[in-house]
């Protein structure tokens, strides 16, 4: 197939997430001939350079006009579209999305910002009384997780047969002996931004617990402080210090992450939205048990093979469960090997097939 996608994100941002994820959407298609429309490629139209949540949806309606209109003068036997860029297309087109609904994000939300930051809540507000048209003028969804697919189906008038789910592959990276220590040194690893949204307070709360439990666990978190949030995140900094053992490592490069996941005793991800994102499967892939919630995108059954699916913003159950991990060896085991069954059945190859289906069902005639 000759396919066009829309795409309102740049794909060379160094710390942008999405990058990664559409290389994995790019590894699926690469049996078709691929049309990148982005702010790098095939796009000119002129943007804002603010950061905020107005910005972007400005800048995304912006370059899905221009979108539109070039579709308008070209032919193609599929077009796919991420956040907004379908707003005006006159042809049918696939929606693809790996991240949940706003309208369901406001609602998980909810309770977890103070007053002086509403301001968050009511931008995130915003994005959600604007998402509607990305579900409901498209012809079909693919997304990455089950429960993105059923948050679609809660929120919008969209029939599941019109979404397609694709679980996101899991790459198998080398792996390296564990050191072994008897120090009772204790290394978790929290590889995602500083944000309310990835359970920031969740992790800083669990690991005061922890200190005393385990006092010589320690949480490595790999992500930089998010530019909108850095005040709020840094109140929550000030009051753990002292109080948990906590390493801000900052962004790393993946080389340098992928180090922390081959040395790391288990994973921890507190807030994940349903998005199965891209770390998730990063740490199973390096064979790294993760203590997480039921919204980590996997079904629970799922999650408690490759780890342990703890009761959602509960810290006495996520301490509970990091630290039956990293005390009981069989158990630990059991979570690896389990991880290692997931890595055979969620493979390219078997997402690549799914994708191929899924044009075929949304394209034919």
């Amino acid at each position: 197939m000759k396919i066009a996608i829309g795409v309102p994100s740049h794909l060379s941002q160094e710390r942008n997430g999405f990058p990664t994820a559409f290389n994995t959407t790019k590894q699926l298609l690469k049996d078709h001939e691929l049309e990148i429309y982005s702010p790098e490629e095939n796009l000119s139209a002129t943007t804002r350079k603010g950061g905020t949540f107005h910005d972007r949806y400005e800048n995304t309606l912006s370059l899905s006009k221009e979108f539109a209109e070039k579709m308008r003068e070209r032919d193609y036997d599929a077009i796919i579209t991420y956040t907004g860029m379908g707003l005006f297309l006159e042809q049918e087109h696939i929606y693809h999305t790996s991240n949940i609904p706003y309208k369901e994000v406001v609602k998980l939300v909810e309770g977890e910002y103070p007053e002086e930051f509403g301001h968050l809540v009511e931008d995130m507000t915003y994005i959600a009384e604007h998402e509607r048209e990305n579900y409901t003028n498209a012809h079909g969804i693919i997304c990455y997780s089950q429960k993105i697919k059923q948050a679609i189906q809660d929120n919008y008038t969209v029939n599941g047969s019109e979404i397609a789910y694709i679980p996101r592959p899991i790459t198998q990276f080398p792996t390296k002996e564990k050191p072994h220590t008897d120090d009772g040194m204790k290394m978790i690893l929290m590889p995602c931004e500083l944000r309310v949204m990835k359970g920031i307070r969740y992790a800083l709360e669990t690991m005061k617990i922890l200190k005393e439990k385990l006092p010589k666990a320690v949480l490595i978190v790999c992500g930089s402080i998010n530019e909108m949030e850095k005040e709020l995140v840094r109140t929550y900094l000030e009051d753990a210090a002292g109080k948990a053992n906590i390493v801000l490592a900052g962004y790393l490069p993946k080389e340098n992450l992928y180090e922390y996941m081959n040395t790391a005793d288990c994973a921890f991800m507190p807030s994940l939205f349903d998005e199965c994102p891209i770390a998730l499967n990063e740490c199973i892939g390096h064979n790294l048990p993760v203590v997480t919630n039921e919204y980590a995108g996997y079904d629970r059954e799922v999650i408690d093979t490759f780890g342990i699916c703890a009761r959602y913003k509960d810290v006495k159950d996520y301490a509970g469960s990091i630290t039956r991990l990293l005390t009981d060896e069989a158990l630990h085991d059991e979570k690896r090997e389990g991880g290692k069954r997931l890595m055979d059945e969620f493979t390219i190859d078997y997402s690549k097939s799914l994708m191929n289906d899924a044009l075929r069902e949304f394209t034919k005639a």
